[in-house]
């Protein structure tokens, strides 16, 4: 069987053109890759960030229950003082039930005081272990968008040789061809040229008339007539 004069270097056009599609989708896909990365680093600092905003909060509640706790036995002092300088009863047992009323205020917010403790303790902890777990995946995560971009930048030079080298083969193709070719590869559907196996397009996988197979067989131009791929004998 004879193939046509044609055949051999538009099949090699289009094995640089599929080499470049397939690099070209490469790159395309490449910034949505990174961004997904970036939103998950970016994921990584918000956590940080409320842990320790929730350590902070903690710290500044301590803070203002010790002002308080102070406020409190500074009154329990003044009561003390000033009740045993009550003369009258009445006075005195009005004094006693401030001085205790101060003094459970007072054990309140000591009580308080001992939980916030423990939630400070706790926040630390757990601001250390995401602060140690971000700073590892964030270090991966660099390392990932670095190797995308080397892949990205890489796969351009790749696409600019092979486009060079398709400036090249397209002269091998006869005109007539190659016009034909462009068209039906601008409808990024597939490739231009597709194989006949056992009377079968292995494009759309539909079964050829015996006119068609014999109008290959006798080097004319074929195409499919369902997805209109030009058609060769394998």
């Amino acid at each position: 069987m004879t193939q046509p004069s044609w055949l051999a270097p538009t099949l090699e056009l289009q094995k640089c053109d599929i080499e470049i599609r397939s690099l070209k989708q490469r790159i395309a896909a490449i910034p949505a890759e990174i961004d997904v990365f970036q939103k998950e680093s970016q994921q990584w600092t918000d956590d940080v960030s409320v842990a320790r905003k929730t350590l902070q909060s903690a710290e500044l509640k301590l803070k203002q229950l010790e002002s308080d706790a102070k406020v409190q036995e500074d009154s329990i002092q003044q009561l003390l003082t000033k009740s045993a300088m009550i003369k009258k009863q009445d006075d005195y047992n009005a004094a006693m039930s401030q001085l205790e009323f101060a003094r459970q205020k007072r054990s309140d917010i000591e009580t308080e005081e001992l939980e916030t403790m423990d939630a400070i303790e706790s926040a630390q902890k757990a601001l250390k272990a995401i602060e140690t777990e971000a700073k590892a995946r964030q270090s991966d995560i660099t390392a990932e968008i670095a190797d995308l971009e080397t892949i990205s930048a890489h796969s351009q030079e790749a696409v600019a040789g092979l486009e060079k080298q398709r400036e090249t083969l397209k002269t091998k193709v006869p005109a007539e061809i190659l016009s034909i070719y462009e068209r039906i590869l601008a409808r990024n559907r597939g490739v231009p040229l597709n194989a006949l196996v056992d009377g079968v397009c292995q494009s759309c996988h539909t079964k050829v008339t015996l006119q068609t197979l014999n109008d290959l067989k006798r080097g004319e131009m074929v195409h499919c007539s369902t997805c209109s791929a030009i058609l060769y004998l394998k």
